[in-house]
């Protein structure tokens, strides 16, 4: 339950900051979610990487929802990709990556801090 009210802080959080900041502020919020929150450092990766995915596929569905043709569409074809689909496909794997990591890189911070 702990867990889940975490992921959805930090999803929250990365919602919000995307409005006034870049898009790649989850990044950020996943570093410094450690230092507010003790957990294991395979649990950060985890929780990490599952906030940055649900973020992501909401800010692409939104984002996405406008300007489907010109945004995704047109990034799938430059990276020759068949569709829309595989390309949001992709986008998450790099996001929960970036989200794992970013967590787990905040959690051995912190634990080095502490030292």
């Amino acid at each position: 339950m702990k867990n889940i009210i975490v992921i959805i802080a930090m999803v929250s959080l990365s919602f919000i900051l995307s409005k006034i900041t870049p898009w790649w502020s989850f990044v950020a919020v996943g570093f410094l979610a450690p230092f507010i929150v003790k957990r294991a450092a395979k649990r950060w990766f985890v929780l990490g990487s599952a906030s940055a995915v649900i973020f992501w596929a909401m800010l692409f569905l939104f984002k996405s929802n406008y300007e489907i043709g010109a945004g995704a569409g047109g990034l799938s074809q430059l990276f020759g990709l068949p569709n829309v689909v595989v390309f949001f496909i992709v986008t998450l794997f790099l996001s929960a990556f970036l989200g794992g990591a970013s967590s787990w890189v905040g959690n051995s911070v912190r634990q080095a801090w502490l030292k």
